[in-house]
């Protein structure tokens, strides 16, 4: 995978699950169904921009519905199991900060683990 994928698939993760996620969704996507689809959603969209580039249109299809999924399970159950501790002021809290990493370590995993697999299907 060449630099230029990496770089653009991190551009795209951060635009994507950062900038584009309103607050409401952020702080909702644990526990409202219609905020996580929302956020799946608009994940997805900046998924499809490197998997249509590097595959075919059925395993783009294929590994965007793969992450989209994960992503959307991901954010869930993490964000599930940080909400149970009742913060008051999660920003200074570390293990807020530790739980974004986790969750971003994770969602790198699935997205890189995806892409790798061009050199079976590429375009």
């Amino acid at each position: 995978m060449s630099l230029w994928i990496i770089l653009l698939v991190i551009f795209q993760h951060f635009f994507f699950d950062w900038i584009l996620q309103p607050r409401w969704v952020a702080v909702n996507k644990s526990k409202n169904y219609w905020a996580l689809l929302s956020h799946t959603l608009i994940i997805a969209v900046g998924f499809a921009i490197p998997a249509f580039v590097l595959f075919n249109v059925v395993w783009a299809t294929v590994y965007l519905s793969i992450y989209a999924v994960a992503h959307a399970v991901q954010d869930r159950l993490i964000w599930q199991w940080y909400g149970r501790k009742k913060v008051e002021n999660p920003y200074l809290d570390k293990a807020f900060w530790n739980t974004i990493a986790f969750d971003q370590f994770l969602h790198f995993v699935v997205m890189f683990s995806l892409l790798s697999m061009n050199h079976v299907v590429i375009k």
